[in-house]
């Protein structure tokens, strides 16, 4: 299989204040760096942790066998993992 390079999880400058990454490693570390950039912070100072919200280890492992779309909130932010292997993160204090 082919990886794809990871792009920067910064804001893409879009006004909806929307990023996406491929996803070049564990979904779950993806996201908590995405989060962390969005945030301003390192990803070890989030709160609450990711696996407060969910298991990481699952959404690994659900992400290692298939590609569906997943949607949950974490630290202010709606998460939708797509199939194409990206993730968009919404501020939802908006």
């Amino acid at each position: 299989m082919v990886s794809k390079p990871p792009l920067d999880p910064r804001n893409d400058g879009s006004e909806d204040g929307m990023t996406s990454e491929p996803i070049s490693k564990a979904i779950s570390d993806v996201v908590i760096r995405a989060i962390a950039e969005k945030k301003g912070c390192e990803p070890a100072n989030l709160t609450p942790p990711l696996y407060d919200v969910l298991d990481p280890d699952a959404l690994d492992a659900m992400y290692g066998r298939s590609s569906p779309r997943t949607v949950f909130e974490y630290a202010g932010y709606q998460v939708t993992i797509h199939p194409n292997e990206s993730i968009t993160v919404i501020d939802t204090s908006r």
